[in-house]
């Protein structure tokens, strides 16, 4: 997704019981009920095309787009990958570069291969579509592959990753986010003064974003959120 901003709370922190749609999240989240409760592109951001714009999509290929929307509004790591900081306030929150696990990725090309997306576009952008009845095609003839999909669907948001202690993925079962721990094992964003991709200073909003947040321990990927997603695929 490229959205032209975000909703979204000034800080990360809690949600209520009635935080279900993005619930993996609820014990920590950037985003609040009130902004997913119904997790629809269209309403998030008038003016962008809905992932179904090209007709219904199968009710598990759905729930890959609601978990990449959950994902991109909720999770607090994404404050690493933001394009501008403070320099385009009106695309303030619009991502760059982020590395997603290819087991998350592979599982949701193998589910959406033969729903139909519009991205017939000029660079493959779902999301920019102004002309479904000729943009329109399955997943499996725009995308060669589900690490092209991954590259291209979004825009320039996310960025295939085939080591999966350097990924991170779009939905989890644990109760702790084990995205936390992909942070801690790429870079402590403290300590190394981590630059975000277009090279500007780390704010202080991001700093307090992630000050904290990210446990101590070996850097390693879960094994029941990839567990998860190869149950997915073999359904």
């Amino acid at each position: 997704m490229s959205p032209q901003k975000r909703s979204s709370k000034d800080l990360s922190g809690p949600e209520s019981d009635d935080f279900v749609e993005c619930h993996p999240w609820k014990s920590n989240s950037r985003c609040s009920n009130d902004t997913v409760a119904t997790i629809r592109l269209e309403e998030l951001y008038p003016g962008t095309a809905a992932w179904d714009v090209c007709g219904t999509l199968s009710p598990a290929c759905e729930r890959f787009f609601v978990y990449e929307s959950c994902f991109y509004e909720c999770e607090p790591n994404t404050a690493l990958y933001r394009r501008h900081l403070g320099d385009n306030p009106d695309n303030e929150w619009e991502m760059y570069q982020m590395p997603i696990s290819a087991d998350f990725a592979e599982a949701f090309y193998f589910t959406c291969h033969a729903d139909s997306v519009c991205g017939g576009t000029e660079g493959k952008n779902i999301f920019w579509c102004d002309d479904s009845s000729t943009q329109c095609g399955l997943v499996s003839d725009i995308y060669e592959d589900a690490e092209e999909m991954i590259n291209k669907m979004f825009g320039e948001a996310f960025v295939y990753e085939t080591a999966e202690d350097q990924a991170y993925t779009m939905w989890f079962y644990e109760s702790e986010n084990p995205n936390d721990a992909i942070t801690e094992c790429l870079f402590d964003p403290i300590e190394d003064q981590y630059q975000p991709p277009g090279g500007e200073e780390l704010t202080e909003e991001v700093e307090s974003e992630l000050s904290g947040s990210t446990p101590q321990g070996i850097c390693a990927v879960s094994i029941l959120s990839i567990l998860g997603f190869y149950v997915l695929r073999n359904l």
